[in-house]
């Protein structure tokens, strides 16, 4: 039970009832908590084909939404009717009371008859009980409140007293959780409420609720209207809360029955603007028990108590926490708070000296929070020695001087001995995050939602039939085990006599916030967000010491995962593009691009990026199947690929050296990339000035926004109301021209506006990288080959042999005297190259390039529209095709 967190509610029922009958209460009262809450969850159930499909539909076309929601509630009403659904509302209206009595329990086991509890549990949970084995599979939601920062049952009862004035006398009262965390706090407050000879009950709740009998019955107030308290972990922006309160509004409670009951953390107390107004009562942070906890006093006390009576603490205060080399105090009250102590520990018999640092931080409460202890266990000399577990908090003991370790040159070795080791100590028997459906907090969902971008439109209608079984099929893993889930360089420490430590080695893998995986691979690919040579360092290290290979779909798909949670909590969007972009770079080159590459000493060729190598795909750019063949081939061949672009330098040398090419064109001419990623700055000192100029004149418009990628040239944009990009209004360009008259030119694209000052095109650019790749170049038309797209490229078609244009390019480019492909984007650069190697790409034994059944699943996800609308059809039968394919293995 401790390693895996992520039980069943099968599970749960038989922990709850040893944990009661073992008389440990508080364990007793949260696991019930959690089945209660997976019990509500699928009688409210939400991740059905039909729920997911209303969670994706736009508001319009209103005929189509308006279809999909009366279907849902049509099933919903049949499933009403089921006898499943009957059982387990009756037993969901059992142990609502039951686990009031339990939360009674937790905070006063004395007051209670604990015989006829223990026997209720033992009822309630029985092996011959019927519950339905569909629901039995469910996996508990994991507690904010208590597993992911620190409040405290102390709270809960605060909170009780603070509310019980409020209340009129022989009023009855329901305490409506707001579920998850409000299912485990409400029960405490219940508890307590009824120990003050309340008239209370409970139930629990989510917004979107249509309300069953069950949950409208103690509203209905047959001993009287009733008060209802609205009950939840400290709200963020309060979206939830009032989402409860207008169900209940809806359901015929009136605005002051309704009290909002909250743990705030903010010092002064005070409630998000979406609460204002409504009767509330709040817990302010100041006012949490944990944060007793952490003061000097508390924190010695508790520290002796565990090193034992022989054991004395000298000159014992706060440290600098060697994570972050700062002395810290208890910080925000969403996340887990942590402090640094420093004393001298005396052994009084021995007389022995030692000079200690101690971390003391927020794991969880009970259950939750022992599963830190057990990781500590299973990771002997791998994480911080554990001095004890109390009210919560994790104590652990380190030599003075530990500081933090790690940095992009350190890491390797010691984290693969982590990883590795970490992986054969907490083996699970199953991936129990494949039963996580509709949350959003399961790698695989999370995974088919990024790839399913890629199908524009389409994703609507076919990420759940296609995309969930070939992403389904592509993560399962043979060796699941308990993942770290927080990898960042911060969390490694070096103790000395000790060397490297992981810190917060229990923290991500079971949290609200984390997303579930039992596959160790996404540790690793965790590190590329960090350093992309470092995560193929250790991927290569975990690769031979566990003598399992790490294929190239888990490893990209588990990248696009990280990027997508990174921006969720708080990354750029810029950072997150260039993240998935990275990612898929890296899958094209391994899987696409030769393995064993000739010499690269023949003819030059220059390729576009947007619109030739690449299309736009899962927010960012990368190239499709086919794009990704048409390089491989002319690299097959010998033939020199360099990049000509707009794209920014970053941009540029991200491409270069994930596919080993010798340089690039940046910024439309602006800048070089060669040698292995080296920039070059081409502007003369007139054109930085003059570009400075535009980026100052631009940032002083209200509602254009800068691409901070862009060091060299200017990209500008206005946002549109989707939260994507559009090019400068005309009138905004013509001013700026105006005030630059003969400096600047403009590259107006479909999303944004790009300013390079004169006189510094893509074939300037050219002509410079030649002249350091290959100064022996004297050619006129040095280029065998260029393919691009835009009225940017026009200038490369003098310095080309054979400038061939996509389908879809600008007619410009045909009118300057560019061949015209048959095909559009990548379909037209694959149509290029065949023209130049005098077969299809991949046509022969020199450039054919053996693809496996697992590259077949996922690159058509990938390559839906690498040949324009008009293709699409035909890749479309291709998922359809690699979907059915992963059904069957599955």
């Amino acid at each position: 039970m401790l390693d895996d967190l992520l039980l069943d509610l099968g599970s749960l029922r038989v922990a709850a009832s040893h944990e009661a009958a073992a008389g440990r209460w508080l364990d007793a009262y949260l696991l019930t908590c959690g089945a209660l809450q997976v019990i509500d969850d699928w009688l409210h159930r939400s991740d059905g084909l039909l729920d997911r499909a209303v969670g994706v539909l736009p508001a319009r076309p209103y005929a189509l939404r308006w279809a999909a929601v009366s279907a849902a509630q049509l099933r919903d009403l049949a499933a009403r009717r089921s006898r499943s659904r009957r059982v387990l509302s009756e037993h969901r209206d059992e142990l609502l009371d039951l686990t009031v009595a339990l939360a009674g329990a937790a905070l006063d086991p004395s007051k209670l008859g604990t015989d006829a509890l223990r026997h209720r549990v033992e009822q309630m949970f029985a092996e011959g009980t019927t519950w339905p084995p569909d629901a039995d599979a469910q996996i508990i939601s994991l507690p904010a409140c208590f597993r992911s920062f620190d409040q405290h049952p102390a709270d809960a009862v605060a909170l009780a007293r603070l509310v019980e004035p409020e209340l009129t006398p022989n009023t009855p009262v329901v305490v409506a959780g707001v579920r998850t965390s409000g299912i485990y706090l409400g029960a405490l407050i219940a508890a307590d409420l009824r120990a003050q000879g309340r008239h209370v009950e409970m139930i629990g709740i989510r917004p979107g609720d249509r309300l069953d009998a069950g949950q409208r019955r103690p509203l209905a107030g047959a001993a009287g209207s009733p008060t209802v308290l609205v009950v939840d972990d400290p709200p963020v922006s309060g979206s939830s809360i009032a989402g409860v309160v207008g169900v209940l509004e809806s359901a015929g409670m009136d605005a002051d029955q309704i009290v909002v009951v909250l743990a705030v953390d903010a010092d002064e107390g005070g409630l998000p603007a979406l609460l204002a107004g409504r009767r509330n009562v709040v817990l302010p942070g100041r006012d949490w028990h944990t944060d007793g906890l952490f003061e000097v006093d508390a924190a010695r006390s508790a520290i002796g108590g565990m090193l034992g009576p022989r054991h004395v603490l000298e000159s014992f205060g706060r440290a600098a926490d060697p994570r972050t080399g700062r002395e810290t105090t208890v910080g925000a009250r969403r996340v887990h708070r942590r402090a640094a102590f420093a004393a001298t520990v005396v052994d009084e018999v021995t007389g022995h000296r030692e000079d200690r640092l101690f971390l003391v931080e927020g794991v969880g409460l009970g259950w939750f929070g022992r599963h830190a202890s057990r990781v500590a266990e299973r990771l002997p000399g791998l994480v911080p020695d554990v001095l004890g577990l109390a009210d919560g908090l994790l104590y652990q003991s380190l030599p003075a001087g530990t500081r933090r370790w790690m940095t992009v040159d350190d890491g390797g070795t010691a984290m693969e001995r982590y990883f590795v080791s970490r992986h054969r100590a907490m083996p699970v028997a199953s991936d129990r995050s494949f039963a996580i459906r509709g949350r959003r907090q399961a790698v695989w969902e999370v995974a088919a939602e990024v790839v399913g971008r890629g199908l524009g439109r389409l994703d609507l209608l076919i990420r759940v039939p296609l995309v969930y079984p070939v992403v389904r099929s592509l993560l399962a893993v043979s060796a699941p085990s308990v993942v770290d889930g927080r990898v960042a360089l911060d969390r490694w420490l070096d103790a000395p006599g000790s060397g490297p430590l992981k810190s917060e080695a229990a923290e991500g893998s079971f949290t609200n916030r984390e997303l579930a995986t039992y596959d160790p691979v996404f540790d690793l690919a965790g590190l590329a967000g960090i350093d992309t040579s470092l995560a193929e360092r250790v991927r290569n290290g975990w690769e031979t010491a566990t003598g399992t290979s790490v294929d190239p779909e888990r490893w990209v798909l588990h990248r696009l995962v990280h990027a997508w949670s990174r921006r969720r909590n708080g990354g750029s969007e810029h950072a997150q593009a260039r993240a998935v972009a990275q990612a898929l770079q890296g899958y094209v080159a391994e899987v696409l691009l030769p393995a064993e590459r000739p010499p690269a000493d023949g003819p030059w060729c220059a390729l576009d990026v947007d619109g030739v190598l690449e299309t736009a795909a899962l927010g960012s750019s990368a190239p499709s199947a086919e794009g990704g063949l048409a390089l491989a081939s002319l690299i097959a061949h010998r033939y020199r690929v360099v990049l000509v672009t707009g794209r920014s330098v970053d941009d540029v040398a991200d491409r270069v050296v994930a596919w080993g090419l010798p340089g690039g064109v940046a910024e439309y001419g602006c800048a070089l990339v060669a040698d292995g990623g080296t920039v070059t700055d081409l502007r003369s000192s007139a054109a930085r000035e003059v570009m400075a100029q535009v980026a100052t004149s631009l940032r002083a418009v209200q509602g254009v926004e800068l691409d901070l990628g862009y060091r060299y040239a200017v990209r500008a944009y206005r946002r549109v109301s989707n939260g994507g990009r559009r090019p400068l209004d005309p009138d905004e360009t013509a001013v700026l021209l105006a005030l630059r008259a003969g400096r600047v030119e403009v590259v107006v694209g479909e999303d944004q506006t790009d300013f390079v000052p004169v006189g510094y095109t893509k074939a300037t650019g050219v002509r410079e990288l030649l002249a350091r790749l290959d100064p022996g170049t004297a050619s006129d038309r040095p280029l065998a080959l260029a393919v691009g797209d835009g009225p940017a490229d026009v200038p490369l078609i003098g310095l080309a042999q054979r400038f061939v244009a996509p389908r879809h390019a600008d007619p410009v480019l045909v009118t300057a005297g560019a061949t015209k492909a048959r095909g559009a984007y990548q379909a037209g650069l694959a149509d290029a190259v065949g023209m130049l190697i005098g077969h299809r790409c991949g046509g022969c034994p020199t450039c054919r390039q053996p693809l496996s059944d697992r590259a077949r699943l996922l690159l058509p996800l990938f390559s839906l529209y690498e040949a324009g609308a008009v293709g699409a059809p035909r890749r479309l039968g291709a998922i359809v095709v690699s979907a059915a394919r992963a059904a069957v293995a599955g």
